[in-house]
């Protein structure tokens, strides 16, 4: 598996773990730029780089390689987060302080086509999609 990296600084325990690291970028339009170069088979965004930010550049991305899987990072994981990420067609959401350990079997989870959301964000999330119960109204 290929994939630019931004927003986190653990390339060196990717390539550990068997990820190949193409690219790294420090905003949204490099990482866009780097994607659309490299045609990686995911990328991992931060979701506030510069220039337009990872959910910017994640729409670009699905757009335009639509096979490539992405996950975004952020340092303040909240519904709202998660919720853009989905929109912006996001395969994952991840808080920053993934376990450095934990974080190469997510990615190769997402890259074999897994989802990942933080459990104690999504029910909130699916909630707030459902219709409205009896008792809401």
């Amino acid at each position: 598996m290929t994939i630019p990296c931004s927003g986190i600084r653990s390339g060196q325990d990717l390539e550990a773990a068997g990820i190949q690291v193409c690219a790294e970028a420090a905003t949204g339009a490099a990482a866009v730029r780097a994607a659309l170069a490299e045609r990686p088979d995911l990328c991992l965004l931060d979701m506030r780089m510069p220039e337009g930010g990872g959910i910017a550049a994640a729409k670009s991305i699905r757009l335009s390689l639509p096979a490539t899987k992405i996950v975004l990072i952020t340092a303040l994981p909240d519904e709202e987060g998660i919720m853009a990420a989905a929109r912006a067609g996001a395969d994952g959401f991840l808080a920053k302080d993934v376990n450095r350990v934990r974080l190469p079997y997510v990615l190769h989870a997402v890259a074999d086509g897994e989802t990942t959301y933080p459990r104690r964000l999504l029910h909130p999330v699916l909630r707030a999609l459902q219709p409205p119960r009896p008792s809401d109204c």
